[in-house]
């Protein structure tokens, strides 16, 4: 996918090929095929598994390993080259790698200072989030969620202290993460006033819908779609309809989800009664109609007369994302001219013959006899033709009569060398040529054969026996 630059561009891709090392023993577990787009200000979601590149992406952006080929430019510079862009930028990895440095406190000191900051700045990073009973404890006794807190704390302490445009690189923020919801949700509300550009990789549609402007899905190391979080081109088949019903009976709650069934735009309904006082009960649905299922839920809330508290749409799980961008893609496939032309309406029979270009040979209907144009009987060999066999021609010499040789091509020729008919018997000869193998004529001397005679002792390189 290619993306226009402009001066408004933070992060840029400029043919980006990458891979990680989260897999067994330190292999790939996904890689980067090409990508090149730009990001403007705005907060961007990845959506993809990490089969589809996700943790590559995530450390191209952040600098931590570099490409294979490529640049992933943020503000103009490569993070990998240059360390204090890459200090000044607020990473989220999928992995924590916090400083080494004794007490969590200590290694924020550390992390902080690196940035010119003061310690007064260190000791609000786990305030904010909540999360300062983390301050004495020891990088190593931190779970991999608390590693991966502290790490958020400090990537939102770097664009604080960072120049403009701030960048956020966050994998995962709503995923294995100890932040207390509250503290975690009122982070995610600021993403946009803390950094100009934002970039969330994620495997989660609804985290990605609730907190990107825009959505970008991954899939097997390339971009295949680009939506915006709120369109409804996301995923394609039936929606999930969840219906919030004011607290009532199980009977009542059952009659409202029989009736549902009844619609002819609901393929689904199931109903769930909560137990919990301060959660009402609700109906979910799934239609391929939504407008049409709304109509039939505001008159069912009027027939039975229960009240709707709200209706909301669940977002739609990765696969069905993933199948909707791989059906689009190949809907533009399609719909792109072949660059070796029309295809011909026509095609060959099953077992006839493949017709070659150029112009079309006459047509002939099979029949009992007539002549044709071209002087072909139709069905049948030309008149007066003779029938050849389509054997293939032998290649055996005819056997001559008793006494006689075989005619063989220009036997005449005396420059031409002898040619041994096949059959004949070894030893036989010309009279005018040397005989061999013993057989001889009365008139050349005989040549003896080789075959079981010892070597002259005496002969050229040979050594006489004692």
């Amino acid at each position: 996918m290619i993306a226009a630059y402009s001066k408004d561009t933070v992060v840029a891709l400029q043919t980006l090929f990458g891979r990680d090392s989260a897999g067994p023993r330190g292999s790939a577990r996904g890689a980067l095929g090409g990508i090149t787009l730009s990001l403007g200000p705005g907060v961007h979601a990845f959506v993809g598994t990490p089969e589809d590149g996700t943790i590559a992406l995530c450390e191209a952006l952040a600098g931590v390993r570099a490409p294979l080929r490529g640049k992933a430019l943020v503000n103009g510079r490569e993070l990998h080259r240059d360390p204090i862009a890459r200090a000044h930028t607020g990473v989220l990895l999928a992995s924590p790698d916090l400083p080494d440095a004794g007490t969590v406190t200590a290694s924020i000191q550390l992390a902080v200072g690196a940035l010119g900051a003061s310690v007064s700045l260190a000791e609000n990073v786990l305030s904010d989030l909540d999360i300062q009973s983390l301050a004495k404890r020891s990088v190593e006794s931190l779970s991999f969620a608390e590693a991966r807190a502290v790490e958020y704390a400090l990537a939102l302490a770097a664009v604080h202290r960072a120049p403009a445009p701030k960048t956020l690189v966050l994998f995962e923020p709503c995923a294995d993460i100890a932040v207390p919801l509250p503290a975690l949700e009122a982070s995610h509300a600021q993403l946009r006033d803390k950094a100009n550009c934002v970039v969330l990789i994620t495997s989660s549609i609804a985290d990605a819908r609730r907190l990107a402007d825009s959505i970008w899905v991954l899939y097997r190391g390339a971009v295949v779609r680009r939506e915006s979080a709120t369109s409804e081109n996301l995923a394609v088949g039936d929606t999930e309809l969840v219906v919030h019903l004011a607290p009532s009976n199980s009977q009542a709650l059952r009659a409202f989800a029989a009736a549902m069934t009844e619609c002819p735009a609901v393929s689904a309904a199931l109903w769930e009664d909560e137990t919990r006082p301060d959660r009402a009960p609700v109906v979910r649905v799934r239609t391929g109609d939504r407008d049409a299922c709304a109509l039939a839920i505001a008159d069912i809330a009027v027939r039975l007369q229960t009240p709707v508290t709200s209706i909301t749409q669940t977002a739609p799980d990765l696969p069905a994302v993933r199948s909707s961008a791989l059906a689009a893609l190949l809907r533009a496939r399609a719909a792109m001219p072949s660059p070796f032309g029309p295809s011909g309406p026509s095609q060959p029979s099953r077992g006839g013959p493949i017709p070659l270009p150029g112009p079309a040979s006459p047509q002939h209907t099979p029949s009992q006899g007539g002549p044709s144009q071209d002087g072909l009987t139709q069905g049948g060999p030309p008149q007066n033709a003779q029938v050849v066999s389509q054997s293939p021609p032998s290649t055996e010499v005819p056997a001559a009569p008793t006494g006689q040789p075989p005619d063989l091509p220009n036997a005449g020729d005396p420059n031409l060398p002898i040619v041994q008919p096949p059959g004949s018997a070894v030893g036989t000869h010309s009279p005018d040529q040397p005989s061999v193998e013993g057989t001889h004529s009365p008139d050349q001397p005989s040549i003896p054969s080789m075959e079981g005679t010892p070597r002259d002792p005496d002969g050229p390189g040979q050594s006489k026996p004692d």
